[in-house]
C-alpha cells in the first residue's frame, strides 16, 4: 500500500490533506478523487453554491503532484456548454 494525499486546490491556493489515504496504486488513487470530485461537483449544483474546489490533486507524501482531477469536468459537456433548448 502506499500513501496518497487528497489536497484541494482553488484559485491557486492549495488546502493540504493531513491524513492522506493508503491505497494500492495511483489508479485507485485517482478513482478515489474522482468520487470525491463527483460528490463535491454534486453538492456544489444541489446547494446552488460556487462554493468549491477547483481540483483535486494528488500527490505523495513528498508533496509531489500525481494526478490531478478537475471539478469542472464531471459535469457533463452537454450541461457546461448549455445544450440546446427545446421548445
Amino acid at each position: 500500500m502506499v500513501k496518497f494525499y487528497f489536497n484541494l486546490q482553488t484559485d491557486g491556493a492549495v488546502s493540504k490533506d493531513p491524513e492522506g489515504m493508503d491505497l494500492p496504486d495511483l489508479d485507485a488513487a485517482r478513482q478515489e478523487a474522482t468520487k470525491a470530485a463527483r460528490e463535491m461537483a454534486a453538492g456544489a449544483v444541489a446547494a446552488g453554491s460556487e462554493a468549491s474546489p477547483d481540483n483535486i490533486l494528488v500527490t505523495d507524501a513528498k508533496g509531489v503532484v500525481l494526478a490531478a482531477v478537475s471539478l469542472a469536468d464531471m459535469i457533463p459537456k452537454r450541461l457546461r456548454n448549455g445544450g440546446p433548448i427545446t421548445r
